[in-house]
């Protein structure tokens, strides 16, 4: 890859350039390697399905795998310790298997992102799109990122 195909400093998907055509009139810091560390240390990055397979899913496995499974997801979550779990096209999994919310309802932030807080975990659970959904990128990435900043997860929403 050439220097000036890399992903640039300032973008969570490539230069600064496609930060400012995708988000036009928004300012973003530049990234950092600390700024990089922090944000990754918040969020847990966790497959339910332990056995790998499709770029399809069959629900119907996904939620079996997730019960089988659910003591290890579970540990490695809290071993995590994070504090913001996105989960990417499996928040009713999560809600239900995992953490065992059969009597709450998902809490909804203005831009329609479900979200609520475990009581099994100190952390705030928020149902997202998997990024492989047919939605735009930009789409799923500001109304996970506004969403959380207007609870209060990830500060202002004005910034």
């Amino acid at each position: 890859m050439a220097a000036s195909d890399r992903p640039g400093p300032s973008s969570p998907t490539g230069s600064t350039e496609s930060t400012e055509a995708a988000f036009p009139g928004r300012r973003f810091p530049p990234a950092t390697p600390d700024s990089r560390r922090d944000a990754i240390s918040k969020l847990a990055v966790v497959n339910l399905n332990k056995c790998g397979g499709a770029a399809a899913c069959i629900q119907t496995e996904l939620w079996a795998a997730a019960y089988r499974d659910r003591e290890f997801l579970v540990r490695q979550l809290r071993l995590y310790a994070p504090d913001i779990i996105i989960a990417c096209g499996t928040g009713e999994i999560a809600k239900y298997i995992l953490f065992e919310e059969h009597w709450r309802d998902w809490q909804k932030a203005s831009n329609g992102l479900l979200w609520l807080r475990p009581s099994a975990i100190n952390a705030v659970l928020v149902a997202a799109n998997h990024p492989q959904a047919r939605v735009e990128h930009k789409k799923l990435y500001e109304e996970v990122v506004l969403g959380l900043k207007e609870i209060g997860a990830l500060g202002s929403a004005t910034s």
